[in-house]
């Protein structure tokens, strides 16, 4: 019940500590009887445009922001907040210029500048965005560009040595900063210079050690001896392959690669194996008290993949979590489209797929044309072709197969699972935090249908193959 003789600054106050408290109803009635009481007071108006998007009540909350900024056009992170929202609704010119706002208020943002490169990108402005992606880099050089296709982009713009220069300034002043080691050596590489990057990624992993395990490099690192690689999580893309290596490289007997997806064995195989090994730590061997591995994938889709890890580490240990394959193609979508490599409406990019994969694979060869596709939603999900191909190379024992599902809904006994199939000690994490989550707007239900409808054939074919079902429903 709203007390009549509050004042507006308290009904800020009292509607903050709701918001904090995740009662967001009763903070919406607390902002709402401030705003009454008090319509010109920017705060309150910008925290209602926080409640409404909790709620996802977008056209609310970018009302309530947009009136926060008629009355104070100086606050950067209502233009962000804003932007946030017109990125989610694809309203990208409005985006573009809220993130740009933001940004020249506050010029030392990196995730506005970051937002608004990454959006000029998408929206095909190449040169202005790599101005703002080398801004960011100044601004942040310890962010990881593994997942942004920055390098490619640089080098194809002949500007990858401006970025080459900007780690150079960034290790004199952050010289022990592994992230800035891990940039450098990503950006050498791209320029071809192997050596050179092979010696960034031996002191990326040095100092991340040095970091979160300064006792185990004091008694363990070893420059004449490597840990090799033991296990890999090869699929799938948007399976939660992110947060099972995470939680993976918490327990003290895994000492993790400096990047989670190195994906050596399809893209980079011609850079040889001694740039890939210098992804793992320098560590005795000799007690076996540690394990070390990595997370690519998008490895479970290519059969080559499994023949060069085969022949160059046969007793390796695979794990692979399946998703639903309808969420995991719709989630793989909306993550292409935040990148800016997916134009189409989710029903266009459907719709064209499912016409050029035909009926495959009961039809082995697809349309020439299926190729040129950069996405592959569908096809990414038709798990049993896949699998079949792996256990024509790997014996069964090697293989690790989880529920996405079930992972998300019971990670610690997932987890007991994994830790048995790696022979590791058991361990119980702190907490579960779910990592690289992605947020979209529901699927249209004739959407759902159409793909339930698709993928059904498919994923009995994978029950046959499991000797089970996953019960996707």
């Amino acid at each position: 019940m709203v007390d009549q003789q509050k004042t507006s600054r308290e009904y800020l106050i009292e509607g903050n500590t709701l918001l904090e408290n995740k009662d967001v109803y009763g903070a919406i009635a607390c902002y709402q009887r401030s705003t009454q009481l008090e319509p010109s007071l920017p705060e309150t108006h910008h925290n209602l445009g926080e409640a409404f998007s909790q709620l996802e009540r977008w056209e609310e909350a970018i009302s309530s922001y947009q009136r926060a900024v008629q009355l104070n056009p100086d606050l950067a992170i209502t233009y962000q907040r804003l932007a946030d929202i017109l990125d989610k609704l694809q309203q990208w010119e409005a985006a573009i210029q809220a993130y740009q706002t933001s940004f020249d208020l506050q010029p030392d943002s990196f995730q506005a500048c970051h937002k608004l490169a990454q959006l000029l990108l998408q929206q095909g402005q190449t040169q202005r965005a790599i101005d703002y992606y080398l801004i960011a880099i100044k601004l942040q050089p310890f962010f990881q560009w593994s997942y942004w296709n920055l390098w490619n982009i640089l080098a194809q713009n002949h500007r990858l040595q401006e970025a080459v220069d900007l780690y150079r300034i960034a290790l004199e002043n952050y010289p022990d900063s592994p992230l800035v080691e891990l940039n450098l050596g990503d950006a050498l590489t791209r320029q071809g210079k192997l050596s050179q990057a092979i010696s960034c990624y031996e002191r990326s992993s040095y100092k991340k050690l040095q970091q979160i395990a300064p006792e185990t490099v004091e008694k363990f690192w070893d420059i004449e001896q490597r840990l090799m690689p033991q296990f890999i999580i090869i699929g799938v893309q948007k399976g939660g392959t992110t947060s099972l290596y995470r939680y993976l490289s918490e327990h003290p007997q895994v000492v993790p690669a400096i990047k989670k997806e190195i994906h050596f064995w399809n893209h980079h195989y011609k850079r040889g194996l001694d740039w890939y090994l210098s992804h793992f730590p320098k560590l005795s061997t000799d007690q076996q008290l540690f394990i070390t591995g990595e997370a690519s994938p998008n490895y479970f889709e290519d059969v080559t993949v499994a023949e060069r890890i085969y022949q160059a580490f046969p007793q390796m240990k695979l794990i692979l979590l399946l998703r639903n394959p309808v969420d995991r193609a719709v989630s793989q979508y909306y993550h292409w489209m935040r990148l800016g490599t997916e134009k189409n409406t989710l029903e266009a990019a459907i719709e064209t797929e499912m016409e050029l994969l035909g009926d495959y694979p009961q039809s082995t060869t697809l349309n020439s044309a299926y190729w040129q596709l950069s996405s592959k939603y569908l096809w990414r999900g038709i798990y049993g072709v896949f699998l079949k191909q792996w256990l024509d190379i790997f014996p069964r024992e090697q293989l690790l197969i989880l529920s996405s599902e079930e992972f998300y809904q019971h990670p610690q006994s997932i987890l007991e699972q994994v830790f048995e199939f790696l022979g590791l000690s058991p361990y119980v994490l702190p907490e579960y935090h779910v990592y690289n989550q992605g947020f979209y707007q529901p699927m249209p239900e004739a959407v759902r249908g159409k793909l339930t409808d698709y993928f059904a054939p498919h994923n009995q074919d994978l029950a046959e193959l499991l000797g089970f079902h996953l019960n996707w429903s």
